[in-house]
């Protein structure tokens, strides 16, 4: 059902703007027709009769600005006039009790399938931990033997042992098992999927990482390694978040008969899997392949990694997160002579110069380039490889993420690129400085210490850096990482805020927009020259940026990313200065004013501040981030407008406070410690006397900071 959604799927000519009414019209007349099915309320049962039906477009839908706006009278009308949507995409009958909820739009995806099996028995109790593995194995039992072909199961899979054993009624029919967060207490039973032989398409994801099969369930590790043997017709695989997961794959990989297309492996350490690797080089048909984990700074262990790699003559997307970090030059330079068929290239790297340019030129239908590296090209490189680039280039996308700071390329010479690159492909290009990826912990906690708030934190690199450039970076290993948010957890507790979005890729940029929007108070994008963040977000969910030379454009741009879900959105200015007359300066002389953009859904309100020439401005940001989330914490009756007014005032006196300081030779930190009085003091004692401040719907005007 997932394709043929006229929105998010195939929908041809009818999802341009003009049709965009219509075609949602037509996804929710879909969706309207399945739930009234299920509930018996139309003539013939065909809910029964469908073979895939993927829930998250759903939630696509009731998430839908259009929907929202214009259908969802029409929808939750007649037959589902009781029912409503809840902010947990859970819809409930109204006036109900004893617990019970219709299960035709659940999102436990076993509570909802018992629903379209037993058709009349439309509510039922919600499942608890205990019952899901032997209810959701009755379903499977209850279906007809060698019916079931494909079975997703999205969030934590609370399925187990029964509902493994029961998928093997469905062993010759089942191609697509994905098990998404498979539980600690479920990894012990895999093996009893054996009978499910068929697969062509298989993906697992362990929640916690911390299962070792191989060394703690020996038995069931070799059972899997058999099971996954007899997959001839395997095709693609996902493994996430397995300890000794290359030892799992590295003799399918070696099976004859099987003929991976597309492979992704999360979780694993270069080091010392140099068998797994080799093995990988049998594979020649992968044409897409994902390698996640920690690399290695040894130069024979990057060499056999990417012998092998250079043996996938067939690799169409090949992106190496993390795992490419110990590459030089020479070993990017050596995969693109090899890989002539890239579409997608994603690497790591230290010290890449402009001598790659001659070859990856060569890859003549590349058309997205992403360097997560330490990189130190010029402007007059980029730009001569871009006049090398020919039609099969078109749409081509370069991203330039850790750009050496001793490298710097000025906004001059981005705007250059951009428009070269816009100009003769159509394509675009990201640029950011090593620093920007992995600044500001320290300003965070300056920040909400001044707040007399206490910080606590889960740190994800540590950095050797100055005013000027980033030394080293030293990534903390992933398990380590989750000990530390769960040690944080069980003994503190503390609230999580989402304080709006970096520069992902575009993968990472919609997990954040549908994972973390939801469940944020405060968002608060940039809205750069350069590095429109603003923009990023409204293009990943499929919505038209506004034309930004005014503040009316900002408020309807801060509008726009309100509808994908937080409770509120701060459009940050600070990049964006505008002249006297309130439009974009187009030239840093016109500098006049800075505002940000609070935007409810209902009401905006615009702060402004006076532009101040300053070249210690690094880590105004997050800073800022950090001040409202200290304010809320401070004066949580307090209104938001309150909250966020008080904050720009801390950061416009950290900036006024530091346009002296001669800290370093780059870009300075504003003084996160200035008055230990007015007026931070004041408005933090003002705000623990005042919780009955206006609403923010109520506030239209224009507010000074």
């Amino acid at each position: 059902m997932h394709d043929e959604a006229p929105v998010i799927g195939a929908g041809g000519d009818e999802t341009v703007a003009s049709g965009k009414e219509r075609a949602t019209r037509k996804w929710a007349n879909m969706w309207r027709s399945i739930i009234l099915s299920s509930l018996g309320k139309t003539l013939f049962p065909y809910a029964h009769y469908i073979r895939t039906l993927r829930f998250q477009d759903l939630e696509s839908l009731l998430d839908d600005v259009t929907f929202v706006d214009k259908i969802s009278n029409d929808f939750f009308s007649k037959e589902l006039r009781d029912y409503r949507v809840e902010k947990s995409i859970t819809v409930t009958k109204s006036g109900s009790k004893g617990g019970y909820k219709t299960n035709v739009v659940r999102r436990d995806t076993y509570s909802t399938l018992n629903g379209f099996a037993q058709g009349s028995n439309r509510h039922q109790h919600e499942l608890n931990d205990n019952q899901a593995d032997n209810q959701f194995a009755t379903f499977l039992n209850d279906l007809r033997p060698q019916t079931l072909q494909s079975l997703e199961v999205y969030s934590t899979s609370k399925i187990g042992p029964e509902s493994f054993l029961a998928l093997g009624c469905h062993r010759d029919s089942l191609v697509l098992l994905h098990l998404h967060s498979i539980e600690a207490s479920s990894m012990q039973h895999l093996s009893n999927l054996k009978a499910c032989t068929n697969l062509e398409s298989l993906w697992l994801e362990n929640i916690t990482a911390t299962q070792d099969l191989e060394n703690r369930y020996n038995d069931v590790f070799i059972e899997m390694v058999d099971w996954l043997c007899q997959c001839k017709n395997l095709r693609a695989i996902f493994i996430s978040k397995f300890a000794k997961s290359p030892g799992l794959l590295a003799p399918v990989m070696k099976e004859n008969g099987i003929n991976i297309v597309s492979l992704v492996l999360e979780g694993y350490s270069m080091i010392g899997n140099a068998d797994f690797h080799q093995a990988l080089a049998l594979q020649i048909g992968l044409r897409s392949l994902y390698l996640k984990g920690e690399g290695s700074e040894r130069a024979s262990d990057n060499d056999i990694f990417v012998k092998s790699l250079s043996k996938l003559v067939n690799l169409v997307d090949l992106r190496l997160n993390l795992i490419a970090e110990g590459f030089s030059e020479y070993h990017i330079r050596i995969l693109a002579q090899n890989l002539s068929k890239l579409e997608t290239f994603w690497t790591g790297g230290f010290g890449i110069t402009d001598d790659i340019w001659a070859d990856i030129a060569s890859l003549r239908s590349l058309k997205r380039l992403e360097f997560s590296a330490d990189t130190r090209f010029t402007a007059n490189g980029i730009l001569d490889f871009i006049h090398s680039l020919g039609p099969g280039n078109t749409g081509f996308a370069l991203n330039v993420m850790m750009q050496d700071t001793d490298c710097d390329i000025s906004e001059e010479e981005q705007s250059m690129i951009r428009d070269t690159l816009s100009s003769k492909l159509g394509g675009r290009f990201d640029f950011l400085l090593s620093r920007a990826l992995v600044e500001r912990l320290e300003a965070d906690q300056k920040v909400i210490a001044h707040h007399l708030c206490y910080a606590m934190t889960a740190t994800t690199a540590l950095t050797a850096q100055n005013t000027q450039c980033v030394g080293g970076i030293h990534y903390v290993p992933k398990d380590f990482l989750v000990q530390q948010i769960d040690m944080v957890f069980d003994d503190i507790g503390v609230m999580l805020s989402t304080s709006g979005a970096q520069l992902l890729p575009d993968d990472a940029v919609r997990n954040l927009r549908e994972q973390l929007f939801p469940l944020s108070t405060v968002v608060t994008p940039n809205l750069w020259k350069n590095i429109p963040e603003a923009h990023l977000l409204l293009r990943n969910a499929g919505i038209s940026p506004s034309d930004t030379n005014s503040i009316d454009d900002l408020v309807e741009i801060a509008k726009k990313i309100q509808r994908l879900g937080p409770k509120y959105v701060l459009l940050k200015g600070g990049h964006l200065p505008l002249n006297e007359n309130g439009r974009i300066a187009t030239q840093d002389a016109d500098n006049h004013l800075i505002i940000n953009v609070l935007h409810d859904g209902e009401e905006a309100l615009v702060f402004e501040t006076d532009y101040i020439t300053s070249k210690n401005t690094h880590g105004t940001g997050c800073s800022l981030a950090a001040a409202i989330a200290s304010q809320i914490a401070l004066s949580p009756g307090l209104a938001i407008s309150e909250q966020v007014k008080a904050a720009c005032q801390y950061v416009e006196m950290g900036i006024k406070t530091s346009t002296d300081w001669k800290l370093g030779k780059g870009s300075g930190p504003i003084n996160h410690f200035h008055s230990e009085s007015d007026p931070v003091r004041a408005i933090i004692n003002h705000h623990l006397r005042a919780p009955n401040s206006p609403n923010l719907h109520r506030i239209r005007d224009r507010a000074k900071c």
